[in-house]
């Protein structure tokens, strides 16, 4: 962009998003909010590709990195502010559901569990997320506040972000803005997947597709410690289904040589096995 159109072109690039979100909210009383959520991001991303904010270079990068599998943890550790980044003790709670949403959260090391209490007061596990994953992103979009809780599995450092401060840095740098778009609809897809899941699948298959996603989790380097942590209370939860249909299949996931437990769950491979019977 020319330097001395940058103020307009920032102007106009707001006056886009405030547009495509107010479209997507319209469409989200009949469709719901994962559809708004993929109305917002593709149509915003192509205005955005369209009109020169994302410049050629950066666009060749993201179809290459799309292809490739697009590694966005390290980008967004290097370039988001860490002014705030705290430490959260397992089974600390991080956001509330409820509470005013003002900040974006950036999971820099750890395990987060997100959950929802619905107005009846039955509660849900909504997903599981780890290093490089962002929540309570929707204050950025105008919600007043956080639809979900955050709780640390295991101690996790996280990057806590003014709503205001992200939203600026999103408009003002393409390359964060290319990226953020593309971790968004890359966990859109990760949440359509589940849903999938959860629709079409008997339970014996949800537990696995779980267990094997949370075993090809990292933290940094290694492996990340989730499942020397996490209950049969919490995987039944996550997969919709009863503590002891949970310990049925693990038993017998066990005695196959899927899974192996003495203190610490181990989760082998062939458990792909459970997903193509």
């Amino acid at each position: 962009m020319a330097n001395g159109n940058g103020t307009a072109q920032r102007c106009l690039f707001k006056i886009e998003q405030t547009k495509f979100q107010a479209e997507g909210r319209r469409g989200a009383t009949q469709t719901g909010e994962v559809s708004y959520q993929s109305y917002f991001i593709g149509k915003f991303w192509r205005w955005s590709y369209r009109h020169g904010y994302c410049h050629a270079k950066t666009r060749r990068e993201m179809k290459s990195r799309r292809r490739s599998g697009f590694g966005t943890p390290g980008f967004f550790a290097r370039a988001l502010p860490s002014k705030k980044i705290k430490e959260f003790k397992t089974g600390e709670t991080i956001i509330s559901q409820g509470e005013h949403c003002t900040d974006v959260h950036y999971i820099e090391k750890g395990v987060v569990k997100l959950t929802l209490v619905s107005n009846r007061g039955k509660g849900a596990v909504l997903g599981i997320l780890g290093e490089g994953d962002f929540f309570g992103e929707a204050c950025i979009s105008g919600a007043g506040v956080y639809s979900t809780s955050a709780i640390a599995l295991v101690p996790s450092l996280v990057n806590i972000i003014k709503g205001k401060s992200m939203l600026r840095l999103v408009e003002e740098d393409p390359s964060v803005s290319a990226h953020f778009i593309n971790y968004l609809v890359m966990r859109n897809r990760r949440i359509e997947q589940d849903l999938i899941d959860h629709m079409f699948n008997f339970s014996e298959k949800r537990l696995a597709r779980t267990l094997l996603l949370l075993s090809h989790s990292r933290q940094g380097d290694r492996v990340a410690p989730i499942l020397e942590n996490i209950s049969q209370d919490t995987l039944a939860e996550m997969v919709g289904t009863t503590r002891s249909r949970v310990n049925f299949f693990m038993n017998k996931f066990r005695k196959l040589g899927f899974i192996h437990y003495n203190g610490r769950l181990t989760v082998h491979d062939s458990l792909a096995s459970v997903l193509n019977e």
